[in-house]
């Protein structure tokens, strides 16, 4: 965890400057890690994580950004769910790719977003928590994968809770574009 939150200040302050690596990440093999790091949060919390992953689900990125981002949205998922008097605490992430793109989903069963912050939720500095919450974390996200990562971020809500999709180009599309195949 020690050497994720290094790795995290370091790719933060890297974030304004043009020297990224990028490698390619299977995002099954990537969530094992994330979850790692939210292990003891989720854990104490009594929340149940259910994972479902395509094998074929390749991006190319830099790890700990993309990281940073499914970290961000599911320690807002813990928060709210903490907030509900519930036993049945859920976090469902799973990813799936689709001709030529890798969509990874993030949902939980907290109740959703309320209809009128839904469309401000990526906003710089909105926040729901009050003086708990700074409200550049989901805009920090959002713009890491528009901008680093040529992908989409976006927020519905279920009759469970808010899902939240990340889409990125495959690592195969993105290939075969480039070796014209």
């Amino acid at each position: 965890n020690t050497d994720y939150l290094l790795q995290t200040i370091e790719d933060f302050s890297s974030f304004c400057k043009d020297t990224k690596y990028y490698n390619v990440i299977n995002v099954q093999s990537l969530i094992p890690k994330v979850l790692s790091i939210a292990s003891s949060k989720i854990e104490s919390k009594n929340i149940d994580v259910q994972t479902q992953f395509d094998e074929d689900c390749f991006i190319k990125a830099n790890e700990n950004e993309l990281m940073q981002v499914i970290l961000n949205i599911i320690y807002n998922a813990i928060d709210v769910l903490i907030n509900k008097e519930r036993n049945d605490r859920k976090i469902i992430l799973r990813s799936i790719r689709v001709d030529n793109k890798i969509s990874i989903f993030i949902e939980d069963n907290a109740g959703g977003i309320e209809e009128k912050n839904i469309e401000k939720i990526f906003d710089k500095y909105f926040t729901t928590k009050g003086s708990h919450g700074s409200g550049i974390g989901l805009y920090h996200s959002k713009q890491i994968i528009e901008n680093n990562l040529n992908g989409s971020l976006s927020v519905f809500n279920t009759e469970f809770g808010a899902c939240f999709v990340i889409d990125i180009p495959s690592y195969k599309f993105i290939n075969e574009k480039i070796l014209g195949e």
